[in-house]
């Protein structure tokens, strides 16, 4: 991807204001066997990591009311998205050459996607990140790629199953 002018200008408002849409960050996870995780039903689709010996569970309906989770999976930071309009759940190295990157939700849409900004840089001129990009395509991280990490899509049955140790 070379020319951000053409993204940019298909990036619209959805409505939102920035952080309207409130990201996560470092949330408090529970074991799969505690009753507050007893909301999730068997077929309800989950985002799943395994990391380092540390394995998590991002339930999709989570994803749908922030979108954006910060978070740190065995040790690594890690970005986990999930755009509601287009079902799209994608996880990114949350650590830079400057340190963790906090992304928050913009209030803008790409092709109907995702559009992160940067909770780094200052006011109205924060880096953005289309999810389905990965890339900064304006303010001061222009060019910047987000790097996309493994993650397992599936049930929260079928995650279980895999790592009964998991915590969501």
């Amino acid at each position: 991807l070379s020319d951000f002018n053409v993204v940019r200008d298909l990036i619209l408002q959805s409505g939102e204001s920035r952080d309207g849409i409130p990201a996560l960050t470092d949330p408090v996870f529970v074991s799969a066997n505690d009753p507050t995780a007893g909301y999730l039903l068997e077929d309800d689709t989950v985002l799943g990591i395994a990391r380092n010996g540390e394995v998590k569970a991002y339930p999709h309906n989570i994803g749908w009311a922030h979108e954006i989770v910060n978070d740190v999976v065995g040790g690594e930071p890690v970005i986990v998205t999930l755009c509601p309009l287009t079902g799209t759940g994608m996880v990114f190295n949350g650590e830079d050459a400057s340190g963790r990157i906090f992304v928050g939700v913009s209030d803008l849409l790409f092709n109907n996607n995702l559009v992160m900004h940067d909770r780094r840089d200052p006011g109205d001129n924060a880096t953005l990140y289309p999810q389905m990009l990965s890339i900064g395509v304006a303010g001061p991280r222009e060019g910047n790629e987000l790097a996309l990490q493994p993650l397992i899509e599936t049930t929260w049955r079928f995650w279980r199953q895999l790592y009964p140790q998991t915590l969501v």
